[in-house]
């Protein structure tokens, strides 16, 4: 079943990941993949790639179902300690980019006392992990 879904994971995210319903379905399939796949099957480009859709759903949807599902989706990507060289940065990036979209919303509307990494140390505990 994981061999089938890492070649079909891409193909669906894009087909369907416009909608936050079918996002969240297609993300939630995510979990479900033995990861480590990607390195027996040396598709580590594909996987990736789908760390970097896994993000792009979470930034560009605002249903907590999106959010939940691709939180869960990279906590565990996170379990597969081969993968962990391609993982962090991932999360690191997305956690930065959370960081920024944060404070361009915030900006001139409240006082920020935070650091940067303070904000996305919140934020990242905020959107991943509460939902």
């Amino acid at each position: 079943m994981s061999t089938g879904l890492v070649r079909e994971l891409p193909q669906l995210i894009h087909r369907f990941g416009s909608k936050p319903e079918t996002a969240a379905q297609i993300l939630r399939l995510v979990q479900y993949v033995k990861l480590d796949k990607y390195d027996e099957l040396r598709q580590l480009e594909a996987f990736e790639k789908l760390l970097e859709d896994v993000g792009k759903q979470f930034m560009n949807h605002t249903d907590s179902n999106v959010f939940k599902e691709a939180s869960a989706s990279l906590l565990h990507a996170q379990k597969f300690e081969r993968l962990g060289y391609l993982t962090e940065p991932k999360v690191i990036e997305l956690q930065d980019e959370v960081n920024s979209s944060f404070l361009n919303i915030v900006d001139d509307k409240v006082p920020i006392l935070l650091t940067s990494n303070l904000a996305a140390g919140l934020i990242f505990r905020i959107w991943f992990l509460d939902n």
